[in-house]
């Protein structure tokens, strides 16, 4: 087990490259998918239950909030979380927040205590998938199917809505979390066009928007995908010009997860190996002054045979002190993987 226990347990922050760093990975380690944010990851730990979580990437900082690691209250394990600064909104509930399936972190959000017509569903596993937290209607929809709402990537709540079961030439594609927001369902069509891709539809304010193709590639123009600003729909486009380059390069969080687990071995065997050095040179220590005191008593007394006894004590004192220092050194070279 690579984790530490929960009264100590080891939860490092590893800050994406910002702007201007040089960054030290290969173009090969790097995930150029995410949104261009300054990530921070958190190492995994294990809960009392022995349950092992792997680690996560969640943002720096994050307006009203402020980041708590897990930790041990009066023997009850909290977990991580975004903790809210600001006084209780009123009419308002706040949901927790959760390691997304990718590892990115599922920021905690407020939803209205109550809806007309609909009850609150809190989120839950079916299976092995995670099933977030939503308003579902009373009343079922022959026909019809109920999407629900979501929250946006600036926290904005985007209302659920009805949609038809089945689609002629047309399947339905589930929604799911991609770097900590949920990506919204789509009727995805069952053919395909070489040299195209396909924009998925979209229900807004304003109704449900078709989804269309696009060229895949267009000459001297980058693609931004589609996005919220607020409560306003902002739909996809092709843009004149090359793609700005990143402020923060991120590994994957795969390759992160085996990274720090090893750094993590090797931080608790150095620790070990140091703390056994500190504890010889600690016996050292005393083994040297209880020769010290010996060889005193034997020049008080004029006994030869003490003296030399004490003079001995203190060379293995000396001697056990050396030892530790090296071991001390050598755990600190492991934990810096050297």
């Amino acid at each position: 087990m690579y984790f530490r226990s929960l009264a100590v347990s080891l939860v490092l922050a590893f800050p994406a490259v910002g702007l201007g760093q040089e960054p030290s990975w290969e173009d090969a380690e790097l995930d150029t998918d995410p949104p261009d944010e300054d990530w921070v990851w958190e190492d995994g730990y294990q809960r009392p239950d022995g349950t092992v979580v792997e680690g996560f990437y969640r943002p720096r900082v994050r307006a009203g909030f402020e980041w708590a690691p897990g930790h041990v209250e009066g023997q009850v394990w909290v977990e991580p979380q975004w903790r809210w600064t600001g006084a209780q909104r009123q009419g308002y509930v706040l949901v927790p927040g959760r390691i997304g399936p990718d590892g990115y972190w599922i920021a905690e959000a407020w939803r209205p205590v109550s809806v007309a017509g609909q009850v609150w569903v809190d989120g839950h596993l079916e299976g092995n998938v995670w099933i977030p937290g939503h308003f579902q209607p009373v009343a079922a929809r022959a026909g019809f199917a109920w999407e629900p709402g979501y929250w946006s990537a600036t926290g904005e709540w985007v209302d659920g809505y009805w949609r038809e079961q089945n689609r002629a030439d047309y399947v339905w594609a589930a929604g799911g979390f991609r770097f900590g927001v949920w990506t919204s369902g789509y009727w995805r069509p069952r053919t395909v066009r070489a040299g195209y891709v396909w924009v998925p539809g979209r229900y807004t304010s304003s109704g449900w928007v078709e989804g269309q193709w696009r060229e895949r590639r267009r000459a001297g123009h980058y693609w931004v995908h589609g996005r919220w600003q607020g409560a306003t729909w902002v739909p996809g486009a092709w843009v004149a010009g090359a793609r700005p380059a990143r402020r923060y390069l991120v590994r994957p969080v795969r390759h992160m997860i085996q990274s720090r687990r090893a750094h993590i071995q090797r931080v608790r065997i150095g620790a070990a190996v140091g703390a056994r050095g500190r504890a010889l040179e600690h016996r050292g220590r005393i083994m040297e002054r209880r020769g010290e005191r010996l060889e005193r008593r034997g020049e008080a007394t004029g006994n030869e045979h003490m003296e030399r006894r004490g003079e001995g004590l203190q060379n293995r004192g000396q001697h056990l002190q050396k030892r530790g220092n090296v071991q001390q050194n050598r755990g600190r070279r492991i934990r810096h993987g050297h």
